[in-house]
């Protein structure tokens, strides 16, 4: 049976699977194969960067397109505002590592030409993400009266900073400002429990933190499939536990080579 979009938390659903193809992009960038993921029947062929530049952010809006139009199909008019939100973080985390973590300077490097694509600037016609994410997640912080789908939207923000969106507070000097932030958010994240009841929908994540060696994978999404399921499941109950929220959020980061 399916679970009503009020039993789960759609948005980190839908933030899962961008970031599973942004990843699947960024082992491809790093282990050069890019090429081949693009073009799988013509792995070695010469792409100009500028083209690749164009086609990799093609290929991420093509999966925000998708899910625009599956939300917009069935959600409210404050889900609605929340997945626009949910987008706007989506951007601003592929756009900076795009343009930071896998830049190659002295290369021949696709990612020079990236701010001429900018994922912001074709879903929101703005330039200011740096910025704008933190006056967004600090809005939702100071929330009075937070509701379970603000606690949700907090997720996103939240896992959006633990896979190392850093914005204008990038740096040394940057890092207290963001374990704060983290730290606000967490916190309202945990209020997704509000009215649910307080069970474990994986009691052998008590057991153990799943560890990834990503030197042992090749291209691979973000989320193994066991770890994909078992997020769609427990923010099917609104992270109800904050240790089956801390295990899976580490779990992704180790997948993934780690948080800042």
């Amino acid at each position: 049976m399916l679970m009503r979009r009020s039993d789960r938390n759609f948005l980190l659903e839908h933030f899962s699977a961008f970031y599973e193809e942004l990843a699947r992009i960024k082992q491809a960038a790093r282990s050069q194969e890019l090429t081949r993921l693009l073009e799988p029947d013509t792995p070695h062929a010469e792409i100009d960067p500028h083209v690749m530049a164009e086609r990799v952010a093609a290929r991420l809006l093509a999966v925000m397109d998708a899910q625009m139009h599956e939300v917009r199909g069935t959600a409210t008019g404050a889900e609605m505002d929340a997945y626009r939100r949910t987008r706007y973080v989506m951007a601003a985390l592929a756009d900076e590592i795009c343009i930071f973590d896998l830049s190659r300077p002295g290369t021949n490097d696709w990612t020079a030409h990236w701010t001429e694509h900018l994922i912001e600037y074709s879903i929101a016609r703005s330039r200011i993400a740096g910025r704008q994410f933190f006056a967004l997640a600090k809005a939702l912080v100071e929330c009075r009266a937070p509701s379970v789908l603000e606690a949700n939207l907090a997720a996103v923000f939240l896992l959006a900073l633990q896979l190392g969106f850093q914005g204008m507070y990038r740096g040394p000097e940057g890092r207290n400002v963001l374990r704060a932030y983290r730290s606000r958010l967490y916190k309202l994240a945990r209020l997704g429990d509000i009215g649910k009841q307080r069970e474990h929908a994986f009691p052998q994540a008590y057991d153990y933190a799943v560890q990834v060696d990503e030197s042992s994978v090749q291209i691979r999404p973000a989320l193994s499939p066991w770890l994909r399921a078992a997020a769609y499941v427990t923010v099917g109950y609104l992270l109800v536990s904050s240790a089956i929220w801390l295990t899976l959020t580490w779990s992704v980061v180790n997948t993934l080579g780690g948080a800042p």
